[in-house]
């Protein structure tokens, strides 16, 4: 028995089609394929949304509500499911009738979701703060058996996840933790998934932070959580079976993960207390590069700045680690100010560990070519 079902709030319903009686709002549903489910309710203000659904068993829920009228404002859903047994979920609500009214009007909040594949799994919701607006969220999942997550809550932010692959998840999720009262975030995440078996997670609270993750190879976890302000983190996976982490709090940290070989480990753990006169050169860097040989471990974590004060500009702590070779260990401390180490192991079976903390420069780079060598350095001073 063919089923279409479509539920449109203060919408008409047409054979299949939904026409809104407001011309404020808009609502379109084409399901020309079988057993397909379509929810819409949408309140007021100038909102828009989309439905396709061409082949079987695919399911679409979207919910959108803004309490302004405002002229600028406008909220816009999209969803076009053209493969099977798929599921989508919208949630986008910009309610401004809050006891604080200094938010003023947010402005375009837009949504998309275009599920080719088979058996995925979509779920999207911006909102709900006060300032609300500048929102944008997209899931492109062209692949099968994939999930993506997207969460979104504060003003300016950006997330995007294409899953080319399959048996991905993917997670994302922006100022999850943020007051009533605070101002916005200006946040930027990104997903690419085009391998398989992969898993991706991401969370930002705070101000203008980018955080990307690109996994082509497959069977690869990657974890990327900031919080502050100005934070920038990159992890690229192309090898197999890798794990990567990188958590960064406070002010201007950068990170950066590169892993092309197999069965590789990498954490960045990063922290500081401090922000230049500057406010956008980094204070905190990390670089890990896992490119030849496998089994390579690298751990790097470093904290510096003044507290509750302002630090002198530039990059106060930097921590490099190369790993060409295979089955080598290299962990970095960094803390305070002024420390340098660069770990360079193009051998196998090496380890190198450095610890410098202090206020005086501190510098040290390690080249490890051979085999079986080790190497610690440990520099202290006030």
């Amino acid at each position: 028995m063919k089923k279409l079902i479509a539920v449109i709030g203060v919408l008409a319903f047409t054979a299949g089609i939904a026409v809104a009686e407001d011309p404020k709002n808009k609502s379109d549903i084409q399901q020309t394929g079988k057993h397909h489910y379509a929810e819409v309710n949408q309140t007021d203000g100038k909102i828009e949304s989309y439905v396709i659904q061409s082949n079987k068993h695919n399911s679409a829920i979207v919910n959108q509500t803004m309490e302004s009228g405002d002229d600028v404002d406008k909220i816009l859903s999209n969803i076009n499911q053209s493969g099977k047994y798929n599921e989508a979920i919208v949630e986008q609500i910009h309610d401004r009738d809050w006891e604080w009214q200094y938010a003023g009007p947010g402005g375009l909040i837009e949504t998309y979701i275009n599920q080719s594949g088979n058996h995925n799994m979509a779920k999207q919701i911006q909102g709900d703060h006060r300032q609300l607006g500048n929102l944008y969220a997209e899931i492109d999942q062209s692949g099968n058996h994939n999930w993506a997550e997207q969460n979104q809550q504060a003003r300016g932010n950006s997330a995007y996840i294409n899953q080319g692959g399959n048996n991905n998840e993917a997670y994302q999720a922006q100022d999850t933790e943020l007051p009533p009262e605070a101002l916005g975030s200006m946040n930027y995440a990104l997903i690419d998934q085009a391998g398989n078996h992969n898993h991706a997670a991401q969370q930002q609270n705070g101000w203008s932070m980018d955080a990307e993750i690109y996994q082509g190879g497959n069977s690869n976890e990657a974890l990327q959580m900031q919080d502050g302000w100005v934070n920038d983190a990159y992890i690229s996976q192309d090898g197999n079976n890798n794990w990567a982490v990188q958590d960064q709090y406070g002010d201007l940290n950068y990170g950066s993960i590169v892993q092309s070989s197999n069965n590789n480990i990498a954490e960045q753990h990063q922290i500081s207390t401090g922000k230049g006169s500057n406010p956008y050169v980094p204070i905190n860097y990390g670089e890990i590069e896992q490119k030849g040989g496998n089994h390579n471990k690298a751990y790097q974590t470093q904290t510096s700045g003044y507290p509750g004060g302002k630090t002198e500009d530039g990059i106060l702590n930097e921590a490099i680690i190369w790993q060409d070779g295979g089955n080598n260990w290299a962990e970095q401390v960094q803390n305070y100010k002024n420390n340098y180490s660069k770990i360079d192991q193009l051998g196998d079976h090496n380890s190198a560990d450095v610890y410098q903390n202090g206020s005086n420069p501190n510098w040290s780079e390690i080249m490890q070519h051979g085999n079986h060598n080790t190497a610690i350095v440990n520099q202290l001073n006030p």
